[in-house]
Order: C-alpha cells, then sequence, then structure tokens
C-alpha cells in the first residue's frame, strides 16, 4: 500500500536529509570543548531537527486522515500538502 503521493514523499525526504545534516553538525559541535558560540549553535541545530520532525509528524497526520477519508468515501476536509509544513 502507498501511503505517500510523490510530493510527500519528496517532502519527507528532504526533512530527512536536513535531519540527518543537523545531526552531523551538532555532532561535530559536541567533538570540541563547548563554548558559548558552539552551546548557541547546537541550541539553534536542536530546533531545526524539531521543526523537521514536526514536519514530518504533520505530513504523516495530513497523508493519514486523505488515506482515511478515501477509505471510507468522504472528501478530505480543509487537507494541507506536506509540502506546506516543510521548512517552516
Amino acid at each position: 500500500m502507498e501511503i505517500l503521493d510523490g510530493r510527500s514523499s519528496q517532502g519527507l525526504q528532504h526533512s530527512l536529509s536536513t535531519i540527518h545534516a543537523a545531526k552531523l553538525q551538532y555532532h561535530l559541535l559536541t567533538a570540541d570543548i563547548p563554548t558559548t558560540t558552539a552551546l548557541v549553535s547546537q541550541i539553534g541545530l536542536c530546533d531545526v531537527l524539531l521543526r523537521e520532525i514536526l514536519a514530518i509528524r504533520a505530513g504523516l497526520e495530513i497523508e493519514r486522515r486523505r488515506s482515511d477519508s478515501k477509505e471510507f468515501g468522504h472528501p478530505a476536509s480543509q487537507s494541507r500538502e506536506y509540502s506546506d509544513f516543510v521548512g517552516t
């Protein structure tokens, strides 16, 4: 069963790539002795991670609702695309 359409799949891949890049940068920052600048950068990267995780969660919820509405023959009300949440 296909869960994500093409646009949603691309948005998910973008979010996962962003998470991967932020995770690598975070680990590079934690390798040295923490400085104020490094700690501020780590907090910023954690914000990026949180936004992308929330975007993925919202996108999956949208897809679940869309799938449920198709299954039961009801139109999805006020549906938004996964890409509406990516990069916010």
